[in-house]
């Protein structure tokens, strides 16, 4: 097969993700080592999870990249790309690509019969198969729930990987025939098709056409990507349903809040704060629901079935923790009281603004309270004071942490060419950590900036 050459930065990536990435602890074998022992059947131990994130993000140019590295570079050392296409079909599971689990299984109450494509999750086969894992990377379902740490299982997930990346054309062509099967069985059985493409994997599937080749299935997924970055600004397909995973990241509420306004559901984990067992989780999911909202939005479950496009739009889903994710104390899965109340849950309009500071949030600026420059749309820059940076109906964080609604504004003294000394009045309200409203607090904060 003849491949033109990449460009020198992709090739330069793929190298690094071949010979930095792909090499685990004790010298483990490199990616393409893994692809050709397994199409030949000499690496029969299940490849060990790779630990360490490395900040590279790999494009939809660097598997080409790789191929070519390893044409060019001698790295088949005499197994030709249709002898290790062969070999990598012959230890494909029966099912083929499309697997099922006891969850996808559970979509058969609300009539559908849905299927679920399980690929290496986050590092698991040395390439970045989730651009925005973060702490799920390490207590992801995709490796460690139910049958998933199975070494049978992961080799499963790690030759589909390879056929991905080596082979993306073929790939999508035997998903296709397995997409147009499961839709014809369906239909015999009065059921609605339903494929989940990202089991265990962040993908970017609205790219390829599968949707508008299958308008009768419905297609859907988990996501951690923002929603600008998705479809065409933001506009997917009709029968492609995302639903949004929070994270550990503050910065995901933001996000969160994004999909929510389009319409869109968000899944959050919930685990029980006074245990780390899977029992005491499903009892905090449970009493999460049943107080009925989370941020002023309202909250379903999601673990009677795995269909959410059936969900109803709009609202967060709430998940139990299962396996190791139960025991998670990074932020990852969110912790609920017994009366279903989660701590440090921003409101949309401070999420939005990028201006709530739950504790000392990471990678979140504090609120400015003195002059600092803006670009107009003809960029040129203007003066922006903190008076009109925090109008009115804004919230703003005192040095002690506390974050207090702005009520008003009133001038202390005036200064030169329409300049002067401000003294901004916050809270017509207090918010505490729960995110609920304590109404007619009044305070006078020791904040001055000066005003335009």
């Amino acid at each position: 097969m003849d491949l033109n050459p990449p460009s020198k930065a992709a090739l330069r990536d793929a190298g690094y993700a071949l010979v930095e990435v792909g090499l685990a602890e004790r010298t483990r074998p490199l990616l393409w080592e893994k692809a050709k022992a397994y199409a030949l059947k000499e690496y029969t131990e299940a490849p060990r999870r790779l630990t360490t994130k490395k900040a590279i993000w790999v494009t939809d140019e660097v598997p080409l990249a790789i191929k070519w590295y390893l044409d060019k570079g001698g790295g088949y050392k005499g197994l030709d790309e249709s002898t290790l296409l062969s070999r990598l079909l012959s230890m494909l599971p029966k099912a083929g690509i499309l697997g099922d689990s006891e969850k996808s299984k559970s979509s058969i109450k609300v009539k559908v019969l849905s299927k679920v494509v399980y690929l290496s999750p986050a590092w698991e086969s040395g390439m970045v198969m989730c651009p925005h894992f973060g702490i799920c990377g390490k207590t992801c379902i995709g490796h460690s729930s139910g049958r998933m740490p199975g070494s049978v299982q992961r080799r499963n997930r790690l030759v589909k990987t390879l056929l991905w990346k080596l082979y993306p054309k073929f790939f999508l062509q035997k998903l296709q025939a397995e997409a147009f099967n499961l839709q014809v069985l369906a239909a015999g059985k009065g059921l609605t098709a339903a494929i989940r493409l990202n089991g265990s994997s962040d993908v970017r599937w609205e790219r390829y056409g599968l949707m508008e080749s299958f308008p009768s299935i419905s297609w859907y997924d988990y996501t951690k990507i923002p929603l600008k970055n998705r479809g065409r600004k933001g506009e997917l397909p009709a029968n492609y349903h995302l639903t949004f995973s929070m994270d550990e990241d503050p910065a995901s509420w933001e996000c969160a809040y994004r999909y929510l306004e389009k319409s869109q559901n968000v899944a959050i984990v919930i685990a029980a704060s006074w245990s780390t067992s899977s029992k005491e989780a499903k009892k905090a999911a449970e009493a999460v629901v049943k107080r009925g909202y989370i941020g002023g939005f309202p909250v379903i479950s999601g673990d009677d079935h795995d269909a959410r496009f059936k969900d109803v739009s709009g609202h967060f889903i709430a998940l139990r923790a299962k396996g190791l994710a139960a025991h998670d104390s990074a932020g990852f899965v969110y912790r609920a009281d017994r009366d279903g109340r989660i701590a440090n849950v921003p409101r949309r309009s401070m999420a939005l603004a990028n201006r709530y500071f739950p504790g000392a949030a990471k990678g979140h600026r504090a609120p400015r309270h003195s002059d600092y420059y803006k670009k107009r749309e003809d960029a040129k820059a203007r003066l922006v004071s903190a008076k009109e940076e925090f109008p009115p109906g804004s919230v703003v964080t005192t040095k002690s942490g506390a974050r207090l609604r702005v009520k008003n504004w009133f001038q202390v003294r005036p200064g030169p060419g329409g300049m002067g000394v401000y003294r901004v009045v916050v809270l017509a309200d207090r918010i505490d950590s729960y995110g609920d409203v304590w109404e007619n607090v009044n305070h006078l904060a020791l904040v001055q900036a000066t005003s335009a």
